[in-house]
């Protein structure tokens, strides 16, 4: 039996451990309660931490239950999934073994023209894309083609779905 914390981004944190173990109990699909059924499954001691807004209450749980390796299952802190990187930033100051990327990989995965800068250096091929910063205005360079897939720079893209459609990105005032 080892001792695995696993770590999340949550709705809910005045909850405790067995908050979140009812959770798992009524088999509530979510990745963080699929992964603490499994480690429970397999006999190991586990405790569930969810993070919001502060991370002294994550630290304080930690260091209670003095973990032998953390899952991270953290995508965001404090609402923001540009800070994904920072709950690893802080387990690795703080000594405790954790699944997933480093926090440098985070930020340079996080960062979508970052990337593709790299890997094309590497010779790896990417798809041809522009860059534009807030309050610019977006003009088609002639190497990009319709249809065009729009992505914020530093965020999932799922938040370009659903608050900016790419043809206004791009100028035009309809789809087509």
């Amino acid at each position: 039996m080892v001792k695995i914390a696993v770590v999340f981004d949550t709705l809910h944190p005045d909850w405790e451990d067995a908050d979140y173990k009812k959770e798992v109990d009524a088999k509530v699909e979510e990745a963080e309660y699929d992964v603490g059924r499994a480690l429970l499954a397999q006999g190991h001691d586990v405790l569930m931490v969810g993070v919001a807004d502060q991370l002294a209450p994550v630290l304080e749980r930690l260091a209670a239950f003095q973990p032998k390796l953390v899952f991270n299952g953290c995508e965001s802190f404090r609402g923001h999934a540009r800070h994904e990187y920072a709950l690893a930033t802080v387990l690795e100051m703080h000594g405790y073994r954790y699944t997933g990327s480093s926090p440098t990989g985070l930020l340079v995965a996080r960062n979508k023209s970052l990337t593709k800068k790299i890997l094309a250096h590497h010779e790896i091929r990417v798809p041809a894309f522009a860059e534009f910063r807030p309050g610019q205005k977006p003009v088609r360079p002639s190497e990009l083609r319709f249809p065009l897939i729009v992505k914020p720079l530093l965020e999932d893209a799922s938040w370009v779905s659903r608050r900016l459609p790419w043809w206004r990105m791009m100028g035009s005032s309809r789809c087509g």
